[in-house]
């Protein structure tokens, strides 16, 4: 899901929890506010990474663009 900013934290780890186990996760967010859609921003990969449950992390990042950061986590299911 590369726009988890768009979904809610409790409905993110409901997408999350129907994923079969063993399946390679890759999830992005950011950190710009001023869409009005976006419901669910995060000002850290730190801050991103509690509010995803049950998976092993694998690899994680963040990308300056300028007027935002963008958030990337690689994680496996468990």
């Amino acid at each position: 899901c590369t726009s988890c900013e768009h979904i809610s934290k409790v409905n993110l780890q409901k997408l999350i929890d129907k994923i079969p186990k063993n399946c390679i996760l890759i999830l992005q967010s950011n950190n710009f506010y001023r869409i009005h859609d976006h419901i669910n921003c995060v000002d850290s990969i730190h801050e991103f990474k509690q509010q995803i449950k049950n998976v092993k992390f694998l690899r994680s990042g963040s990308l300056d663009v300028g007027a935002y950061t963008r958030f990337m986590i690689f994680a496996v299911k468990y």
